[in-house]
């Protein structure tokens, strides 16, 4: 599938349509096979909801901010600045995200 990409040129990372950079990992929900994570090279990890696109008739194989993008978590070094994401994964209860960084960081979301 394809999901929306964002405006490069919006800072706030959390307002843009999509990831800016390459995507470099998803992952499906443990429990909810409708729900996953994208992670970025942008310093986003972003949350999709399948049942939205699949409400709305669209083809669930494209995904966008209207159509899916439920949430968006930016990923920071220790002095504030975003960093890479380079992996994701789910805690098995699916409460949480655990990302990697390139900065070496583990970040629990």
């Amino acid at each position: 599938g394809t999901l929306m990409k964002g405006d490069m040129y919006i800072r706030d990372m959390r307002h843009t349509k999509g990831h800016v950079a390459a995507t470099t990992g998803a992952r499906w929900h443990v429990h909810d096979s409708n729900v996953f994570a994208t992670c970025s090279e942008d310093g986003t990890v972003r949350l999709w909801d399948v049942t939205v696109a699949l409400e709305r008739g669209d083809d669930a194989m494209s995904l966008n901010v209207q159509s899916g993008q439920t949430g968006v978590c930016v990923v920071k070094d220790e002095r504030g600045i975003k960093s890479g994401v380079t992996c994701a994964a789910w805690r098995p209860n699916g409460d949480s995200l655990m990302c990697g960084a390139k900065d070496g960081s583990l970040q629990l979301w």
